[in-house]
């Protein structure tokens, strides 16, 4: 029984494999019928020498035929390196130009050259008598299957064949055949234009396989290129480096992008395994070993492994490596091949975002915020960690719309209902600070503020931010129980203090009118015991007696200055527009007035103007500008400014004189009732003044200054809180003064 071989072996075959078996085949098919064939026809020669010069040229045909077919056979042998034809469809392609012109043409050349050589025969044939020539017809038989292959050849066979056979073997103009040997010729002519037609055939197919061979190398290495050219640009453009490991050698192919990743220059680092291994973080070589082992051994089949490779400059590289296994037909793993890529920045880029998510909810817990938003259509929801935990939940839990307002008190929850339904029909942010019961059960006052989002004039989505503010409305609850504390405590220290200025009430009339009284009666009885008894009364005596009347007209000075420091700390104060610098004109013309034998220049800054009580504001003034007058008493020329300057923000308005001054270390003293700096007998006076206008000066807001040195003058300034809107009521021309002075 013969075992079939299976279908569509002889195509599964190599082409060379195939190119063989049919050459082998053909030239054996060739041969046996030609032995077969030109044996037969001995038996058609009698003469012994006609037989010997048959065989001969037997032999020769059969030699030239055998060394055509072989040159034909070795030409047309495929490559080793090519794997059977094109595909179908491909070839056409691959044609020359002289493959793809029409085929009609190959076949009018064959006619033509056939009835040519007919032509020229008939022509010989006067000159060669009845020899058949038909050598010469084997020309155009050759040239036409060399020019169009088996079809043209075998067409120009038929042709001089049947044309020999009708004009040049006799009989002529019959198909038969008088001579055997003629017939011999005859039929050498047919088998010639049969294989020659067949050698040129293959000749053809060889050189069109061998040209589409030679086409498909060129566009198999032109895509080669153009693939490793995309594979480089695609390998650069992704930071990549390409590692080719051979694990029987331990050989490792290390890209340029590779090294120029690590900075190194191609021939700067040894294509081998401890180049990696000393590049690589001592923290991370046994961790990503242990994963190339499980490749290499199977185990796992890739490689996916982050670790550190150090830099040419000291520093350390993230690198992201992955990898396959290349096996051998065994199935052993013989080759690791992957690449590296650099993911410091993305790392870097991703540790920093950590760093900003942990700093956002450390930030969010600390001020107990977060953030929510709310899908309009579908109703769900989300908020951030913080949010969930306002409400004591998980974080993970789904949320909605519904869900978030069953957390609201029931008298608040119509509001957070109405506000979010503004919202989404109207585009109308909220604010709201309500109270919910979160899912312990527990009370919280919070803020939930709320903004939508529009597209095309339509809302989408509703964000926001969600705040627990128990802390702030405890303290504002804290400030109001204060509050209502503090205005009890002021009720209660207004009481008193009516009741205290009342007592100082009772006690500046007891002053005014029982202290009055008895010095008065004191002040006057001596004075009736001078005039009664003035002659009587010498030595000590009359002394004491003076005495006892400075000292009741002191004691009434003294008493009057009580009253009005007492004034200057109750009376209401009524604020007005003053020009200060006309109320100084006018208190210093006063002054001249009453001490006319004294010279004193005078010198006032125009148009000061402030606001304050006008009474008040002429008692400070006057105190002032009196104790400059007094205190200038002993100059030959007294001089005393009124003027203005700035400090900062503040202006304050000075008196300053060449008068005695004062010693700065007892400048403290100024101000303290009753205090005095000087002897009664140099400068006379009681020492309130200046008490008194520090306290209007306090009562306005404002601050007295003093400075002075002895023998070199004093300056006293003071400066008042400016009420709002009395500025427009200063007229336009005082009011563009008062900026120039202040520029």
């Amino acid at each position: 029984m013969w075992i079939l071989p299976p279908e569509g072996w002889f195509r599964r075959l190599h082409s060379r494999r195939r190119f063989i078996i049919f050459v082998s085949v053909g030239y054996l098919a060739f041969g046996l019928g030609w032995i077969f064939f030109s044996d037969r026809l001995l038996f058609v020669f009698t003469d012994v020498s006609v037989l010997v010069r048959f065989s001969t040229v037997k032999g020769v045909v059969f030699v030239l035929f055998t060394a055509l077919f072989l040159l034909i056979a070795l030409s047309g042998v495929p490559d080793s390196d090519t794997d059977g034809d094109p595909e179908p469809g491909q070839s056409d392609s691959l044609l020359t130009r002289a493959d793809r012109q029409p085929r009609w043409i190959s076949y009018v050349l064959a006619a033509m050259a056939s009835f040519a050589m007919l032509y020229l025969r008939m022509r010989l044939a006067v000159s060669m008598g009845e020899r058949p020539l038909l050598i010469l017809f084997t020309l155009p038989v050759i040239l036409s299957s060399i020019l169009g292959g088996l079809g043209p050849g075998l067409f120009a066979t038929a042709i001089v064949s049947l044309g020999v056979d009708y004009y040049g073997l006799p009989p002529l103009r019959s198909f038969s055949v008088k001579s055997p040997e003629d017939l011999f010729q005859w039929y050498i002519l047919i088998v010639n234009g049969v294989l020659t037609s067949c050698m040129s055939e293959m000749l053809i197919r060889a050189r069109r396989q061998a040209e589409r061979r030679r086409m498909l190398q060129e566009i198999a290495q032109e895509e080669l290129r153009l693939s490793e050219e995309r594979f480089q640009l695609a390998m650069r453009g992704a930071n990549d480096g390409l590692w080719d490991w051979n694990l029987m050698t331990d050989h490792v192919y290390y890209s340029p992008r590779w090294k120029a990743m690590l900075g190194f220059g191609e021939e700067e680092l040894d294509d081998h395994l401890d180049v990696w291994k000393q590049l690589v973080h001592p923290d991370d070589l046994q961790r990503t070993l242990s994963q190339v082992r499980d490749l290499r051994d199977g185990r796992s089949d890739r490689l996916w492994v982050e670790f550190r490779m150090r830099h040419q400059n000291g520093g350390y590289l993230n690198i992201l490596s992955r990898g396959f296994p290349v096996t051998d037909d065994g199935g052993r793993v013989i080759r690791l091949v992957g690449t590296h890529t650099d993911v410091t920045e993305q790392r870097q880029a991703e540790w920093a975002l950590k760093e900003r998510e942990a700093l956002l909810d450390k930030t969010s817990r600390i001020a107990k915020v977060g953030g929510w938003g709310v899908d309009v259509v579908t109703g769900e929801g989300s908020w951030t960690d913080e949010v969930a935990r306002i409400h004591d939940l998980d974080p993970a839990d789904k949320i909605s719309v519904e869900i978030g307002l069953n957390f609201y008190c029931q008298e608040h929850r119509p509001t957070i209902e109405r506000a979010l339904r503004e919202a989404i029909e109207e585009a109308r942010p909220f604010d709201l600070e309500l109270e919910i019961v979160s899912a312990k059960g527990i009370r919280k006052w919070i803020r939930t503020v709320g903004y939508p989002v529009l597209r095309d004039g339509r809302v989408l989505r509703l964000e926001g931010i969600f705040q627990d503010i128990c802390e702030r409305k405890k303290a504002e609850m804290e400030v109001l129980a204060l509050n209502a504390e503090l205005e009890q405590r002021v009720e209660q220290r207004t009481a008193e203090l009516m009741a205290a200025n009342q007592e100082l009430d009772a006690f500046a009339y007891a002053v005014s009118h029982d202290l009055r009284a008895p010095l008065r009666a004191m002040s006057g009885f001596s004075q009736a015991l001078i005039e009664d008894y003035g002659d009587r009364i010498e030595g000590e005596a009359r002394i004491y007696l003076d005495q006892i009347i400075i000292g009741s007209r002191r004691m009434g000075e003294l008493i009057e200055g009580l009253l009005v420091l007492s004034r200057s700390t109750r009376s209401r104060l009524q604020r007005s527009l003053i020009d200060l610098s006309r109320m100084a004109e006018r208190l210093l013309q006063g002054m001249a007035a009453e001490d006319r034998e004294r010279r004193v220049d005078w010198e006032v800054e125009p148009d000061l103007m402030t606001q304050g009580d006008e009474t008040m504001m002429e008692a400070v003034l006057g105190n002032i500008l009196g104790n400059a007058w007094k205190y200038t008493a002993r100059r030959e020329r007294a001089v005393i400014r009124f003027f203005s300057r700035t400090e900062g923000k503040e202006q304050f308005f000075c008196v300053g004189d060449n008068g005695a001054g004062f010693d700065p270390a007892h400048a403290g003293k100024i101000f303290q009732p009753f205090q005095r700096l000087h002897r009664q007998e140099e400068f006379p006076g009681i020492g309130i003044g200046l008490a008194t206008a520090q306290r209007i000066i306090h009562r306005h807001g404002g601050r007295i200054l003093a400075e002075g040195r002895v023998d070199q003058g004093a300056t006293f300034c003071f400066s008042l809180l400016q009420a709002p809107g009395l500025e427009s009521d200063l007229p336009v021309h005082k009011k563009q003064q008062k900026e120039n002075h202040e520029k």
